[in-house]
């Protein structure tokens, strides 16, 4: 799946308006209602400043993963959002879950704050 143009396919998916292109997982979005180390931070919330950060050249950065069982993907993106209250900012872990070049799908499958 994943080739020279993988990161643009993740950022095209952020971006779209269409329902659908940027998912959370729903363990994941169980957990964020719930996570009080987020600061009030809503599933709503912490999508609006990842497509406002993409939409302003936020950097994506491809990974190897070195857990495939655990997402049956050979490549995680990440990407790291400044935000107030978060020394180093906020991290989220995203999969590519489609790469048709016309209509791309990620889904967010971690968001805590990002450690140094």
């Amino acid at each position: 799946m994943p080739g020279p143009d993988d990161v643009e396919l993740v950022r095209k998916a952020i971006l779209s308006s269409t329902t659908g292109d940027c998912r959370w997982s729903e363990s994941l979005a169980e957990r964020v209602r719930s996570d009080r180390s987020l600061m009030g931070l809503t599933l709503k919330i912490i999508t609006v400043l990842l497509r406002d950060y993409i939409g302003r050249g936020g950097q994506i950065d491809r990974r190897l993963d070195t857990r495939p069982e655990e997402h049956s993907q050979d490549y995680w993106y990440r990407v790291i959002i400044p935000v107030e209250g978060f020394t180093h900012g906020l991290f989220l872990k995203i999969i590519l879950t489609d790469d048709d070049p016309e209509a791309p799908a990620v889904r967010i499958v971690s968001v805590h704050e990002q450690r140094k």
